[in-house]
């Protein structure tokens, strides 16, 4: 877990650890995070939490004790079969759903080589909830527990219970290796949404560090939707506009950015924001994926949106974690509103002292 302090006076937090089933595992001990400082440790390095006991599945809460509030980010690290440390996020959770939300996975795949784990969450305060799972194939017929191939989730609350908080983690094994573990939130369905999205390099061939970005969308109306893509580049020049694209009702379209009706001339290089557009009434769901190929051969996939445009006109925005050296490099992309943005990027170090870094451009 990594904890942030934006403030410029110190904060107190507390982890409380408990089990799926609710079962307490463990309280750290009061933490003190400094003033624009940070904290990146595994649960078992924290004070109070050192016995909590390897082989568990639960939920970190984080509370603050004392200040105006922190950033957090939860990871789950993993050893493949040739001993590589994997990473994906995982959290915090959304916890905007409200009750009656309806929260939607808009991409779920169990076959060649991919796995998926889901958890559901009850949300502060709740002791017990009931709904419904729907899983959905590409043609909105229902899938099987048993069969999943590829579709979307519906985690749909009965009237009266909270939504629980939902997380997926995607698993994809390569040649009987695991090469990629993939964190996506449940989202309520909207009317617009948009994702950083690129493509470098010769990525069909496989070449080494080339990327390339595809999208998935799931319609969790009872009718059919139609969607626009509008792709621009970072300094907002216009690239292309799709043809309009139907998803049908409670069905699923997943795609790369380069089979999108209109898209197909849209060669690499570049990088810049995906726009997805309900023509219709209803909202839909949508991620972005981010593939890279490998020194090794293998792709690597990483969940890149959507963005989350709820920050407002005046507040910060803190980023809880950044790593640079170690083998770990740091890419970020600041992407404006409807309006033209200006301001500060503030970086600092885990003791909230001033880092003086030389940005290079891709």
């Amino acid at each position: 877990m990594a904890i942030a302090n934006p403030s410029n006076a110190p904060a107190t937090v507390r982890i409380d650890v408990t089990a799926l089933d609710g079962t307490a595992l463990g309280v750290s001990s009061p933490i003190s995070i400094p003033a624009g400082g940070q904290i990146a440790a595994f649960l078992n390095q924290l004070s109070g939490l050192e016995s909590v006991p390897v082989g568990f599945q639960g939920v970190a809460r984080l509370t603050v004790l004392s200040g105006s509030g922190v950033t957090a980010a939860s990871f789950r690290l993993f050893r493949n079969e040739r001993s590589e440390l994997l990473a994906t996020t995982t959290g915090p959770l959304n916890e905007n759903a409200g009750m009656p939300g309806h929260l939607v996975f808009p991409y779920l795949t169990d076959s060649t080589g991919y796995t998926t784990q889901f958890v559901l969450i009850n949300p502060p305060g709740t002791q017990t909830g009931s709904g419904i799972l729907r899983y959905w194939a590409v043609d909105a017929t229902p899938l099987q527990v048993d069969a999943l191939k590829l579709g979307s989730i519906q985690v749909v609350p009965f009237q009266g219970f909270a939504t629980p908080h939902t997380h997926v983690v995607m698993n994809h094994t390569d040649g009987g290796v695991l090469t990629s573990i993939i964190g996506v939130e449940g989202q309520i369905p909207a009317k617009t949404l948009r994702m950083f999205a690129d493509a470098q390099g010769d990525f069909d061939p496989g070449t080494a560090r080339s990327t390339r970005s595809g999208v998935a969308l799931a319609n969790p109306a009872s009718a059919p939707v139609s969607v626009t893509f509008q792709m621009r580049s970072l300094d907002g020049t216009l690239l292309r506009t799709s043809q309009p694209l139907v998803v049908p009702a409670n069905g699923q379209v997943s795609l790369a950015l380069n089979s999108i009706p209109g898209f197909e001339s849209l060669a690499a290089p570049f990088e810049g924001v995906l726009t997805v557009t309900s023509n219709s009434n209803q909202g839909i769901t949508a991620a972005g994926f981010h593939l890279v190929n490998n020194e090794r051969g293998n792709i690597l996939f990483t969940a890149i949106g959507p963005l989350k445009e709820d920050a407002g006109a005046t507040q910060q925005v803190v980023f809880p974690h950044i790593a640079e050296g170690g083998g770990y490099t740091t890419q970020f992309v600041v992407i404006s509103g409807d309006q033209a943005n200006t301001g500060v990027l503030s970086f600092f170090s885990e003791d909230g002292n001033p880092l003086n870094l030389t940005l290079a451009p891709r």
